[in-house]
C-alpha cells in the first residue's frame, strides 16, 4: 500500500518552513482523438456491450428491366459493431497530517493530476483504437510501414491524395462550427512538416478568430487537423529502424465511444473520517477517478490512417 506521508520521496520538500510557492505546470497533451466521435451511454440494467448497426449502400441498378418480368428481389444487409466498456481509474492515499503540513494545497493539486491523467488515459484508449483500422496509407505510395523511409514525410501533394480518396469513397463530412470538412489528428512532429507546404495558413491568418477550436492548427484542402503530442507513434517500425508517425483522417461518424450510466467519469475523494474500522484512527483519505469507457472505429472507410516519416 503506497500511502504518502510527509517523509515520503518527492514530499519531504513541502514541510520546509520557506520556499517559492509557485507549482511548476507539469507538460500535457491535447486530447482530441474524440473530439467528433459519436457518443453513446449504455443505459443501467442493459449489460456492458453496446450494438452499432448500419445497412451496407446498394449498387447503382443498372440492369434494364425486362417488360412484364419481375426482378429478383435485394436484400437489406445489416452491418453490426460492438464495444464493451471496462473500467478504468487512478487514485492518491494521503495521510491526514500531509494535506496539514504541507505547504501547498496538495488535494487540489492532487485533483489537477488526477484530472489529466483520467483525460490522458481515455484519449490514449480511443487512440490504439482507432489506430487499429485497416484503411491505410503510406507515404511515398510505400507498401507498408517496415518500408517508410526518413524521406517520405507528410506534404502537399500527400494531403491532396488523402483528400482524394476519402472524397472518391463518399465519406461524409463532418460540420465543424458551420464548416463541412475531414477532420485530422496530427502530431506536432508532422504539423512542421506540414507547415513548409506552398498550401499551409497558419492559425493565427484565419479571417475569422472565432473559427478557431482546441488543437487546431492546419486547414488544408478541407482538412482541419487538431495537433495532439498524445498521436500514435510505431516507434522504430520504419526502414532503417525510423518511427513512423500516423495522422488519422475521419470522416462524419468515423469513431464511436461509450459508457455506462452512472458509471462515466467521475472524481472520488473519500475523508479520514470515511474508512471506517479499517482506519480506525482516521489517519487516512484517497482522491481518485473512475470511469467505464470504451472507443470503436463504425465504419472503416470513414477512417484513413496515414503513415509517415517526419523531416528534421
Amino acid at each position: 500500500m503506497a500511502i504518502t506521508t510527509t517523509g515520503s520521496a518527492g514530499i519531504a520538500a513541502e514541510v520546509r518552513q520557506h520556499y517559492n510557492k509557485n507549482l511548476l505546470y507539469f507538460a500535457r497533451p491535447a486530447l482530441v482523438h474524440t473530439l467528433y466521435s459519436q457518443k453513446g451511454v449504455i443505459p443501467g440494467g442493459m449489460g456492458k456491450t453496446v450494438n452499432w448497426r448500419r445497412f451496407t449502400k446498394l449498387s447503382a441498378a443498372t440492369t434494364a428491366l425486362s417488360e412484364g418480368v419481375t426482378p429478383n428481389e435485394t436484400a437489406m444487409v445489416q452491418v453490426n459493431i460492438s464495444a464493451t466498456v471496462a473500467q478504468y481509474g487512478s487514485y492518491f492515499l494521503f495521510s491526514d497530517v500531509v494535506t496539514v503540513a504541507s505547504i501547498d494545497p496538495i488535494l487540489d493539486s492532487a485533483t489537477e493530476l488526477l484530472g489529466q491523467n483520467a483525460g490522458e488515459t481515455l484519449d490514449t484508449i480511443a487512440q490504439t483504437a482507432f489506430n487499429a483500422g485497416s484503411n491505410v496509407r503510406y507515404a511515398a505510395n510505400r507498401a507498408g510501414r517496415s518500408s517508410v523511409a526518413s524521406t517520405d514525410t507528410f506534404n502537399d501533394t500527400e494531403a491532396r491524395r488523402i483528400r482524394r480518396q476519402m472524397a472518391s469513397n463518399n465519406v461524409p463530412m463532418i460540420n465543424v462550427g458551420g464548416t463541412s470538412c475531414y477532420v485530422a489528428v496530427i502530431h506536432p512532429n508532422v504539423v512542421f512538416d506540414l507547415q513548409g507546404t506552398s498550401n499551409y495558413v497558419a492559425i493565427g491568418q484565419y479571417s475569422d478568430p472565432d473559427n478557431i477550436y482546441r488543437g487546431k492548427v492546419i486547414d488544408l484542402y478541407s482538412i482541419k487537423f487538431f495537433e495532439s503530442s498524445n498521436a500514435k507513434v510505431f516507434t522504430g517500425a520504419g526502414a532503417s529502424s525510423i518511427d513512423v508517425y500516423s495522422t488519422l483522417i475521419m470522416g462524419r461518424d468515423a469513431t464511436g465511444q461509450v459508457d455506462i450510466e452512472s458509471l462515466g467519469l467521475q472524481f472520488i475523494y473519500k475523508g479520514s473520517a470515511s474508512g471506517g474500522t479499517s482506519d480506525p484512527l482516521n489517519q487516512r483519505q484517497t482522491s481518485g477517478w473512475k470511469a467505464s469507457y470504451a472507443a470503436v472505429i463504425l465504419n472503416d472507410t470513414f477512417l484513413l490512417r496515414f503513415e509517415s516519416a517526419v523531416g528534421s
